[in-house]
């Protein structure tokens, strides 16, 4: 399950006043059995990729500068996209 999804659970099952377990069993594949659930996930959805849209770009990060960043270390961040690069925004 990606990040997005398990927050998304986790939220739910806060406003519905229900177990995560519940929301869990709910699921079936990537949608769920319930059309409101699956309008709300729709719209979650659409939120986050309305706030990464306006984000600001900074540059791309490969896997070993990844690496460095947790170990707060130093690293390159490249102006283009390279091979397994991720974007990198401005969160500021």
């Amino acid at each position: 399950m990606d990040k997005s999804r398990q927050q998304f659970e986790e939220e739910i099952a806060k406003y519905l006043n229900v177990s995560i377990e519940f929301i869990g069993k709910e699921r079936r594949g990537d949608r769920y059995y319930s059309y409101s659930m699956n309008f709300a996930f729709d719209v979650w959805q659409a939120s986050r990729e309305s706030l990464i849209n306006s984000l600001e770009l900074v540059g791309y990060i490969n896997p070993v500068a990844q690496l460095c960043i947790k170990r707060k270390l130093n690293a390159a961040i490249k102006p283009s996209k390279e091979d397994n690069s991720i974007p990198l925004y401005r969160l500021d």
